[in-house]
């Protein structure tokens, strides 16, 4: 996706399809992409966060993170644009990140977290989000 990732068509057209079943997508690039998480979304240094990689693949953990419907939609929509990712992660004890969102500094009020997924491509990663902007 190159340094212009948020330029790149496939990415705006994949968070415009996953918005409309309450996921937001955002590409990071940097090697550490948790270490890209915390600084794009000011994230304390305090919360210790631990990726805890996933067997079950974009399918399934998008499955997890959304449901099935609107999970199975997104998955194939990124697999359409992007194809399989090569890892798919998800942050251990995540309770603590969650309420940071949703604090003051957060996102909220314009967007209530409920879960987060990576998933590893050749040069990028994209983190889906899942909650509700209601």
């Amino acid at each position: 996706m190159g340094n212009d990732k948020k330029r790149d068509p496939r990415w705006s057209e994949l968070n415009t399809f996953a918005m409309e079943h309450e996921i937001a997508v955002m590409p990071f690039t940097d090697e550490d992409y948790l270490q890209e998480f915390r600084d794009f979304y000011e994230i304390s240094e305090d919360l210790d966060l631990e990726l805890v990689s996933s067997d079950e693949g974009l399918y399934r953990g998008l499955e997890d993170l959304a449901g099935e419907e609107s999970g199975d939609a997104v998955a194939a929509e990124t697999e359409r644009l992007f194809g399989l990712p090569s890892a798919v992660s998800f942050i251990r004890d995540e309770e603590e990140l969650l309420e940071e969102l949703g604090g003051v500094n957060g996102l909220a009020p314009f967007f209530f977290v409920f879960d987060i997924l990576f998933c590893e491509y050749e040069g990028f990663t994209l983190c889906f989000i899942c909650g509700t902007n209601n």
